[in-house]
């Protein structure tokens, strides 16, 4: 098992305030897979050796693995412990890992912006490929299903369709973030269930045709609404999909 060494309490978390414990101390187990002292496939030290190297309480150690393991670095299995699981040489996407409420927040930062750049600059080609990922949600929602796969597809083909390299960059990012198996208990708390289902795929059809029609303040305005009604949603999911998700990695 990794040994992860005595944290100094005059620098690193113990001296920084200004930021989450959770973000500090995802850092330093991200610092230790890059420089070898944890490994792919080794199992992290159990939750009680990392409250005490650190020191602190239970709850940022949980946050802290959480994020990572919403980034894909690690993997917890039931009974088993938590896993280093990333594979590249390099953690550059995870840098100080994020939550939830952090991929949000970014979303409503960025994507309505790409939503009315692409209502301005998207081909032919783009649009139609967006209007195809909102017909598919929309088919899927007609027969009580739902595919993460069109989502993300309709999302990305907006940011791509922005032609603004750093927003299509940020929010492919954001997405691939969220194929983590947290985002799955989020979406069946959010998106799953027939009546918000039903409400994410008309207002995936409205953003569409807004930008099918070459209208950018529409396609602005009706992504703020969509993702604001997101953000809405999920916190009052936030605290079961918490509990769930800690109860299945315990």
């Amino acid at each position: 098992m990794s040994q992860v060494p005595q944290v100094d309490k005059h620098s690193g978390i113990g001296a920084i305030r200004s930021e989450k414990l959770y973000v500090l101390i995802a850092r330093e187990i991200v610092r230790l897979i890059e420089e070898g002292r944890c490994r792919i496939g080794e199992r992290l030290p159990p939750e009680r050796v990392l409250i005490e190297r650190f020191g602190v309480s239970r709850a940022p150690v949980r946050e802290a693995l959480s994020a990572l393991e919403l980034m894909g670095v690690v993997e917890a299995r039931r009974g088993g412990g938590v896993f280093v699981t990333f594979t590249s040489p390099k953690v550059a996407p995870v840098f100080s890992a994020v939550s939830p409420e952090e991929i949000i927040e970014v979303r409503i930062a960025l994507e309505p912006l790409a939503a009315g750049l692409a209502a301005k600059r998207a081909a032919k080609p783009e649009i139609d490929a967006i209007v195809s990922a909102a017909d598919a949600l929309i088919a899927d929602a007609a027969r009580d299903a739902y595919s993460p796969h069109a989502d993300e597809r309709f999302h990305t083909g907006i940011a791509r369709a922005s032609h603004n390299a750093i927003a299509a960059r940020t929010l492919e990012d954001v997405h691939a973030a969220m194929r983590q198996p947290l985002w799955g208990l989020i979406r069946d708390r959010t998106v799953v269930a027939p009546e918000p289902r039903a409400r994410n795929a008309e207002d995936h059809r409205a953003i569409a045709d807004a930008i099918r029609r070459s209208d950018p303040h529409e396609a602005e305005q009706l992504m703020l609404r969509h993702l604001r009604w997101f953000e809405k949603t999920y916190w009052s999911a936030a605290p079961s999909i918490h509990a769930e998700h800690e109860t299945r990695n315990s």
